[in-house]
């Protein structure tokens, strides 16, 4: 009951990562190209893809440290489950790209509130913004790979 609810929002939360996400770094683009100001929408956005990166991260902990049968397996026969590619692609891999992806999406954030400039605000949230999110579709999921998921799960 409690696994098919955290992995329901984990799955649904995943859209509100990519759309808060990538608006951010297309913000920062199109700002950085424009010479644009950085706006209280600007810094409204990339907060909310903290947020929803961070409640997430927060999902997937429960999934991956407690509630998950797939990592549970994997913990079991660690050996196994390195030669298995769905496996280690749970055990290992989706949870190293979100990691990495969620801390330079943190970085970004702390870079952009410190930058003296507008620029730099938007070309630190296109670039490391943008490279958080690029992460986070490699990490994820999709339907079509041997160890895919729906693209939404209730």
């Amino acid at each position: 009951m409690i696994y098919s609810l955290v992995l329901g929002l984990h799955s649904a939360i995943r859209w509100l990562v990519l759309l808060f996400g990538i608006l951010a770094a297309l913000r920062g683009f199109n700002g950085w190209l424009r010479g644009l100001p950085w706006t209280p929408a600007d810094e409204r956005v990339s907060f909310w893809a903290v947020m929803a990166m961070d409640l997430q991260a927060l999902l997937g902990i429960l999934l991956y440290a407690g509630l998950s049968r797939v990592t549970a397996t994997a913990f079991d026969n660690w050996g196994f489950a390195m030669r298995d590619n769905d496996l280690r692609f749970w055990a290992v891999e989706h949870l190293t790209i979100m990691i990495l992806a969620l801390a330079l999406l943190h970085i970004a954030r702390v870079r952009i509130r410190k930058a003296a400039t507008p620029e730099i605000k938007h070309r630190t949230a296109a670039l490391l913004v943008g490279l958080s999110m690029v992460l986070v579709l490699i990490g994820i999921p999709w339907p079509w790979l041997s160890y895919g998921r729906p693209l939404l799960r209730w």
